[in-house]
């Protein structure tokens, strides 16, 4: 059984994937803090796994300056094809997201345990404690 930082075979990739049989915990909803964000449909526990989802690599020349859907995958850009990418930011966040570059896929995981209903947060920096600006707050 594959767990969170361990090395990925395309086994275990494909695996991943695969929601659980009552489907992820979370969906992109237009009732958040910033219009449209991703809410818990069940409660999850803390540490849990919300989403997994695939990552498609852009071309290195293409243009995602501000825009903050985008994922850095060993120093590339990338899409996620989930709801992942519709989570809003916060410096303390409720969730993180954790990369994997090589099995192009992103796990999106609960810090803290979340209600129904919950708006999921992460913050844009990757690191859950990163303080720093985002794209959006730099002056």
């Amino acid at each position: 059984m594959w767990h969170r930082g361990a090395p990925m075979t395309a086994d275990d990739a494909e695996r991943r994937l695969r929601p659980p049989p009552d489907g992820w915990p979370v969906r992109v909803s237009t009732r958040s803090t910033h219009g449209r964000g991703v809410i818990t449909t069940r409660a999850v526990g803390a540490g849990a796994t919300c989403e997994v989802a695939a990552l498609m690599l852009l071309p290195d020349r293409s243009r995602v300056e501000g825009f903050d859907h985008v994922f850095d995958v060993a120093g590339r850009s990338g899409v996620a094809g989930g709801v992942v990418s519709f989570a809003n930011h916060s410096y303390t966040p409720n969730c993180a997201y954790e990369i994997d570059p090589d099995a192009l896929l992103v796990t999106l995981y609960a810090l803290e345990d979340l209600p129904p209903g919950t708006e999921v947060l992460v913050n844009y920096n990757g690191d859950p404690d990163d303080r720093r600006p985002v794209w959006f707050d730099q002056g």
